[in-house]
């Protein structure tokens, strides 16, 4: 795989994707939100987007935030490569929450501007 490209999850995807969002400005509170990615070829990941306050970034493990998203790789892969809608997938059944739902509702424009930081990394990503 060519230097500037990152394996989707692997450590080095996720020391890019963390770089990349420390743009991000943070939320005042305390905003985590954990994913659950399941089925994949490197076995089950999870991880959490941290949006404050200190920082936003991410880091490994999703059991201590509020809020989970849970699902398939093949969704995930989906999603992050811009095919498909994550609220598409989730009213499809494919994506669960788990925790807290309202919580996502009022940190949406935060994960929007997450989701904009993480387009340069998209295009050196491999699935």
């Amino acid at each position: 795989m060519p230097e500037d490209q990152f394996r989707y999850l692997s450590a080095e995807w996720m020391a890019a994707a963390d770089a990349a969002l420390s743009a991000v400005p943070p939320q005042e509170e305390n905003v985590r939100i954990g994913f659950r990615i399941t089925e994949g070829p490197d076995g089950d990941h999870e991880y959490v987007l941290r949006l404050g306050p200190e920082s936003v970034g991410l880091e490994p493990g999703a059991s201590d935030a509020p809020v989970t998203l849970n699902m398939p790789w093949d969704v995930a892969v989906g999603v992050a490569k811009n095919e498909e809608s994550a609220q598409r997938a989730f009213l499809d059944g494919q994506i669960r929450l788990g925790g807290d739902a309202s919580f996502l509702l009022g940190h949406a424009d935060s994960m929007a501007e997450a989701d904009e930081r993480l387009e340069v990394l998209r295009e050196r990503t491999t699935f």
